[in-house]
């Protein structure tokens, strides 16, 4: 046959090329894999080509095949490395789909040949094994037979098994899991020996690489190979003897540190302690981890500054060796304290050599930049940042292990480097290379040390790391605690000092932004947690110093919060254009303003001061010139540069201070507090009065320069107010006092007059546009449910008017005027104001008292809201944002209120109906699964209820069309219907039951259009099994557990039908 004259070809012509022995190759594998099934002919009935013939040798069947390819590859002669690569090909020819195009058969098909062919798979282990023998017997050099030999056992090791449920090979997989039979093959002690003793950081690359995917592979052995635990245990300490020699050459680097931390994630700390290896073990990984960033410092330094002087395999080698070290220092604590001791020794070792590296790189890249006056770029900035951080963030896990070790060093070269920036910032002068690198390392080790000290918390409860509140519970607490004490005294300090001086010397270069941003990021994360901690947070730690004494006593938490608001009352005014330090400043003051410190702002001298300059010109115009009296200013606490710098701030920050001052005086009962929300709403409504002044006045237009730029810094300020984090509702005593929804009050009778000027202003400027419905979508997620009756009629009359005219200024133009996602935030908030507008539903506080004012059905808002937003919508849903909250809020519509539906205007359920059908097929999961829900919804309502009925007189065909695009896009396509077979199989169920007599008819329609008679019958016989018209019956009448299970077991038909029937129509 010609396959075999292939094979033949390519083991006796040594003349080919390498492209001719591909080609062999790969035509006699695919040949085999299409004669897999075939039984073979007896030489009698068969034409003459199964006879053996000098030129060709027959090879009738598989055994034959791998008799022959065993002989081949156990022949004393000439490294048969053609013969392996033959035996790759063929495993990845028949286990995956390389061969789909050339093949054109059934899914089904393919799936049979690969379970015929994993009874032979166990060949491949053991063809394996004697080419590696191979190797060591007759000492073969041939860097391509010993390449070939590796690629093939990686191959057979990394077999996905399974039945022939598995369409590939695993690359390299995290687990492997091989067949029990293996065992004797795969556990073999000389063949992993033989494995490892072939690496050789002399080999050629290629080979190199090879071998350690193997090792890799070996390392993750894991599942029912192992006949138990402790069988499990002697294979991992083999692994690690024999890997232990082979580390530490900087060619594999990589390769190396996979190999680490695949064994660690396989094996487990809690079993590898228990070798006697286990020690050196970890001083071998800590070792190594160290000795990559002395590499990676060195080469940097040699190259100038210059990151790219390091291949990029090696810094990611580098982070491979820390989350190694994090998963040991994570499960430290199961260790005996002698080995504990030690782990954290070494552990600490990794962290201080990464502080100490870590500067050494960021001052030899700071000075190549003030040396080249290289021109930053801001993403490329953020992306260097967010690395550095999530680097930080892993080491500082292993610092936690000897905190009093770790601590003391920071606190030591913190110490050093704030000597040295002060001496920089008295001599001052220009940023040369010395004061930048003395600038980055500043920063830098503020990094380090809120990293080691705090955690990101972000959408949880702040807390103290537990490794900080576990040592300060224990005989080194004094220790540890005085050492905190003194770097957030030493970082306290300086950040006075530079706030201090950059309120009279703002442009002088040697004060920097990066560090008061970093300042900034720093006492937001320690303020939150370290200050006045409540214990009851920390169960059985109460009595710990860190609650007793130090920030937890309210006058040194006051005294920290007093340095904090001034430093950043002088950041915001001094430095009103520097974004990052802003909102930085704007954040931690956010955090100050929850929790048991709130009431300490109100004491604070730099918290007055903010809120004295916001009443003087937050509501002025960047383009007035003001005058004040210095004696005035002073008696504020302000300076002129101040009032100026605050009156720079651009608009949407000067919300942000708003909101900072709403949310801190908010609902507090004291007095001062109380001044302080009165004068800062009276303010922000100051401003609309005003504007309202500018629209009755026929001489301002609404294009005036003036009055936009009034528009746009009123509609900040009540934006600010409207996203503040009210905490009075939460720490009021009464929540149903006046106190508690003096926001709510304040900003009920505005929100017409903001409505409004959607339709004046929007047209002219984009920013207000999008402030506006950003305004009231925070307004309605912060407080709709506080809302009254009142309150509540008042927001939705808004939103309508808000959206309606929004929709005007869309309608006619252009919805891709950007091909930036970024550019349409207006259509995200206007999505986001209904949805929070339709949980007022399930939270409604609602007064039944005698003669209240009834609420408004949420309803009629939501589909008006749609029906306006669909015309502007339908060119963005290409952007995932825009899709998954549009098809959220529309499948949530749909859900929850479908008997709704009939009463729709029909062109606007056709749209709404048109959106869902194409939704369903869309390739992102999460947007389909809510379309084919809400079209369940939808018509189960109408099997129970009729609620369609009104629509289906006007569009009879709507239900129809449902049942043809779920067929043809979702439950016919391949690609989409596994990823959404649940929810898929609940709408066809539904609309099985809305027309059976309709689906029946389509189904045979779709079935004549399949080409073949006998596709034809298997897939009528699949919907005939399928369709049981009891089951479905039960599913859509039947009430609570017997509905339940009737469409549980539906579910499950379905999900076989699916299976069976892509199996013999999907072509490959």
């Amino acid at each position: 046959m010609v396959r075999d004259l292939l094979l033949h070809l390519l083991q006796t012509r040594q003349n080919l090329s390498p492209h001719n022995v591909q080609a062999l190759s790969e035509t006699s594998t695919l040949l085999w894999k299409r004669s897999w099934l075939s039984p073979p002919l007896p030489p009698s009935s068969g034409p003459h080509i199964y006879k053996s013939t000098p030129i060709c040798p027959t090879i009738p069947h598989p055994t034959s095949l791998f008799q022959t390819l065993h002989s081949t590859i156990t022949s004393p002669q000439t490294p048969p490395h053609r013969t392996l690569d033959y035996l790759r090909n063929l495993l990845s020819v028949i286990s995956t789909q390389k061969s789909q195009d050339s093949m054109k058969m059934s899914l089904q098909w393919h799936k049979k040949v690969l379970q015929s062919f994993e009874t032979y798979s166990s060949n491949f282990i053991i063809f394996s094994m004697d080419a590696l023998s191979l190797i060591q017997t007759y000492k073969v050099t041939d860097p391509a037979y010993e390449k070939s030999v590796f690629e093939l056992v990686g191959t057979a090791v990394n077999w996905e098994y399974g039945g022939g449920n598995h369409f590939r090979i695993s690359s390299v997989s995290k687990l492997i899991k091989p067949l029990p039979e293996l065992r004797s093959h795969l556990l073999n002690l000389s063949f992993v020996k033989t494995v490892f003793s072939s690496y050789s950081p002399t080999l050629p690359p290629d080979l190199r690489t090879s071998i350690y995917e193997v090792i890799i592979s070996l390392c993750s052995l894991t599942g029912p190979i192992f006949e138990s635990e402790n069988n499990k245990l002697i294979y991992a300490e083999n692994l690690i003897c024999y890997l232990i020699p082979i580390l530490g050459s900087q060619v594999n680097l990589e390769d190396e540190a996979v190999a680490l931390l695949r064994l660690l994630k396989n094996f487990k700390v809690k079993s590898l302690k228990k070798l006697n290896v286990f020690g050196e073990f970890i001083n071998m990984i800590t070792g190594l981890t160290k000795r990559t960033m002395d590499y990676i410092t060195e080469r940097i330094i040699n190259e100038g500054g210059d990151l790219e002087g390091v291949e990029a395999t090696v810094y990611r080698s580098y982070d491979i060796l820390l989350e190694v070290c994090v998963l040991i220092a994570g499960e430290s604590f199961l260790l005996t304290e002698e080995s504990r001791k030690k782990v954290d020794e070494v552990m600490a070792g990794v962290y201080i050599n990464c502080v100490e590296r870590r500067i050494q790189i960021c001052k030899s890249v700071e000075g190549k930049c003030v040396r080249e006056e290289v021109e930053l770029d801001e993403v490329g900035e953020r992306l260097d940042e967010e690395e550095l951080g999530e680097q930080i963030m892993n080491v500082s896990v292993a610092g936690r292990c000897d905190l009093v070790k770790c601590l003391g060093g920071l606190n030591i070269e913190l110490t050093r480097a704030l000597g040295n920036l002060r001496g920089l910032f008295e001599r001052g002068g220009e940023v040369g290379e010395e004061a930048a690198g003395v600038l980055e390392e500043v920063r830098v080790l503020i990094l380090f040390v809120g990293w080691l000290i705090t955690d990101e918390t972000a959408g949880e409860t702040p807390i103290i790391p537990e490794a900080i509140v576990e040592a300060c519970a224990s005989q080194q607490a004094q220790q540890i605690a005085s050492t905190i004490t003194q770097i957030v005294t030493s970082l306290s300090n300086l950040s006075s000092y530079q706030a201090m001086k950059i309120s009279t010397e703002s442009a002088s270069p040697m004060y920097s932004p990066l560090i008061a941003q970093q300042l900034m990021w720093f006492f937001d994360r320690f303020c939150r947690v370290y200050l006045m901690p409540n214990p009851r947070l920390y169960d059985g730690l109460e009595q710990s110093i860190l609650f007793k004494d130090n920030f937890g006593l309210e006058a040194n938490a006051q005294a920290l919060i007093d340095v904090c608001t001034k430093s950043a009352v002088l950041y915001i005014t001094s430095w009103p254009s520097e974004v990052d330090v802003v909102e930085g400043a704007v954040k931690m003051l956010e955090g100050l303003c929850g929790g048991r410190i709130r009431g300490g702002l109100t004491r604070s001298e730099g918290w007055r001061n903010l809120c004295n300059v916001f009443w003087l010109v937050g509501a002025t115009s960047i383009h007035t010139n003001l005058a004040f009296n210095p004696q005035e200013l002073n008696a504020m606490g302000l300076t002129p540069a101040m009032v100026e710098g605050f009156k720079r701030l651009n608009y949407e920050r000067r919300g942000d201070v708003g909101s900072v001052i709403a949310c801190g005086s908010g609902g507090m009962p004291d007095d001062d507090s109380k001044d302080i929300m009165n004068k800062t709403l009276m303010l922000v409504e100051g401003t609309l009065t005003k504007l309202a002044a500018f629209i009755s006045d026929p001489s301002f237009p609404n294009t005036n320069i003036e009055a936009v730029d009034l528009c746009s810094l009123c509609v900040s300020l009540f934006s600010g107010i409207c996203r503040s984090p009210f905490v009075g509702i939460v720490d009021s005593a009464a929540e149903d006092s006046a106190e508690a929804y003096v926001l709510t009050k304040f900003i009920t009778p505005s929100l017409p007059k903001l409505a409004a000027l959607m339709s004046i202003y929007g047209p002219v400027d984009n920013s207000i546009k999008t402030e506006l419905l950003t305004a009231l979508t925070s307004y309605a997620e912060l407080y709709i449910s506080f809302l009254n009756p009142v309150e509540s009629m008042a927001l939705y009359n808004a939103a309508s008017e808000m959206i309606k005219g929004y929709s005007a200024i869309g309608v006619g133009s252009s919805a891709k005027e950007s091909d930036e996602e970024d550019q349409h935030e207006d259509v995200l908030q206007a999505i986001k104001l209904l949805t929070h507008l339709g949980t007022k539903d399930f939270i409604d506080v609602v007064d039944n008292s005698p003669g209240s004012t009834p609420t408004v059905d949420v309803t009629e808002v939501l589909f008006y809201g749609i029906n306006h937003l669909l015309p502007l919508v339908s060119g963005l849903l290409e952007y995932p944002k825009i899709a998954h909250q549009f098809f959220d809020l529309v499948g949530y519509i749909v859900e929850a209120y479908p008997e709704k539906l009939n009463s729709l205007p029909p062109d606007f359920f056709e749209s709404l109906i048109g959106s869902l059908l194409w939704g369903m097929s869309s390739n992102d999961v999460l947007v389909g699964k809510s379309c084919l829900r809400a079209i369940e919804e939808m018509t189960k309502e109408h099997v129970k209820n009729s609620t369609l009925s009104g629509i289906l007189a006007n569009k009879p065909d709507t239900l129809k069309l449902c049942v043809q695009r779920l067929l043809t896009d979702v439950v016919m396509a391949p690609s989409v219907v596994f990823d959404r077979i649940d929810v898929t199989g609940g709408a066809l169920l539904v609309l099985i039951a809305a027309d059976l007599n309709y689906f029946t008819t389509y189904v045979r329609e779709m079935i004549s259009r399949v080409g073949v008679q006998e596709q034809q019958q298997q897939l009528m016989a699949a919907f005939e099994q399928l369709v049981n018209l009891e089951t479905i019956q039960t599913g859509i009448q039947g009430k609570g557990n017997v509905g339940r299970t009737a469409r549980v077991a539906f579910k499950k038909t379905f999900e076989l039908f699916v299976g069976h029937v892509h199996s013999f129509l999907v072509v490959l």
